[in-house]
């Protein structure tokens, strides 16, 4: 019936739909205000951390992960 190679390939697919609509390459509507990941706001594209109000991303864009942070704390010291 359903082998665990099949299930495999189908858990595989699932992640990596997941992830390319969470980082942009889907179109995923900007909510109102201060957004965690890559989405669209009308015609442009609002990175990590930018806002999104009436379709114009606004605001600097942060690293997009807890280790680019660190990074950027490590090369300040």
């Amino acid at each position: 019936m359903f082998s665990t190679k099949m299930f495999v390939v189908f858990v595989a697919v699932c992640i990596c739909v997941t992830q390319s609509i969470r980082f942009g390459m889907g179109k995923v509507p900007c909510p109102d205000g201060e957004v965690g990941y890559t989405c669209d706001c009308g015609e442009k594209i609002c990175l990590y951390g930018q806002s999104c109000n009436d379709g114009q991303c606004s605001g600097d864009p942060k690293p997009s992960s807890e280790f680019e942070e660190f990074e950027i704390d490590e090369e300040e010291k």
